[in-house]
């Protein structure tokens, strides 16, 4: 199965055999995971009917229908993290992954893994996932078509707040220094340097302090 490569990032991730996919949209990840044998209990879940119509479609036509499981559920409802030790939720806001973990938050501390991929506001997931007693294992960026794309790896636990810059562009990631956050950086740069309101002066600053790292 073709898919994209964010999602392919997100499968070279996962740690462990049983993988709940939450907002699975299509299903294609979870397909993934079972094709290439990464994953041997699989669970794709939607809050909305149609996508996960299409996934169980998806599923089936791949022959895959008695290895992955398809749930209609609100986000982790009707998770059990005793089942499933890595849970992905990707392909949403920042702001939505955060309410789908704070409304289930002793279930979300049970996984052993979270993969977390938000489209925006990736610096509100960061400081969460150390507020509600997490701490970021690892971190990816990727490009992908002109977008840019952050893969957080969490698990229970807890370390040492990061500084603004680290929260906004990642901790891990200034000292991985990957070349997409270095591209990602001098490209807010040049934004920033085209407005003149106090709060971008403030992020003009961080994103020269995070240029200087990499």
């Amino acid at each position: 199965m073709k898919i994209s490569k964010r999602l392919q990032k997100i499968a070279e991730m996962v740690k462990y055999p049983t993988v709940a996919d939450i907002g699975t949209d299509h299903g294609h990840l979870p397909i993934y995971l079972a094709q290439r044998g990464s994953a041997d209990k699989l669970l794709a879940t939607d809050a909305n009917a149609g996508p996960l119509g299409r996934a169980r479609r998806n599923i089936a036509e791949a022959g895959l229908s008695h290895r992955v499981q398809t749930r209609l559920c609100d986000g982790l409802d009707g998770v059990n993290p005793a089942e499933y030790a890595a849970c992905v939720i990707s392909g949403m806001g920042g702001g939505l992954i955060i309410n789908i973990l704070r409304q289930n938050l002793p279930r979300a501390q049970n996984f052993r893994q979270l993969l977390l991929s938000p489209q925006r506001d990736v610096a509100c997931v960061r400081r969460f996932l150390h507020q509600c007693g997490f701490r970021i294992d690892d971190e990816e960026m990727l490009e992908e078509k002109g977008v840019f794309y952050n893969i957080l790896d969490a698990s229970p636990g807890n370390e040492a707040p990061y500084d603004e810059k680290g929260y906004v562009f990642g901790d891990v990631l200034l000292r991985k220094r990957p070349d997409a956050l270095k591209i990602f950086v001098k490209s807010e740069l040049e934004k920033a340097r085209k407005i003149e309101r106090r709060d971008f002066q403030e992020y003009l600053q961080l994103c020269e302090e995070a240029l200087r790292c990499l």
